[in-house]
């Protein structure tokens, strides 16, 4: 991959290093931001600041 130019970003998504709270599991996984809409979340943050368009805008900038 790296002879043809490919980098990549590892984003880590899991359960904090922290105490979580006695509850059921869909709330503690919300309160740790790993429920199914923070995924997603963290998804669409990854896929627009690494998307080329944005790239080559500010890119054209300099």
């Amino acid at each position: 991959m790296a002879d043809h130019g490919y980098n990549s970003q590892i984003v880590r998504l899991g359960i904090p290093d922290r105490i979580v709270e006695h509850a059921e599991q869909n709330a503690q996984w919300r309160s740790s931001h790993y429920d199914a809409a923070a995924i997603v979340e963290e998804g669409k943050r990854c896929v627009t600041e690494n998307s080329p368009i944005q790239w080559l805008d500010r890119s054209s900038h300099l």
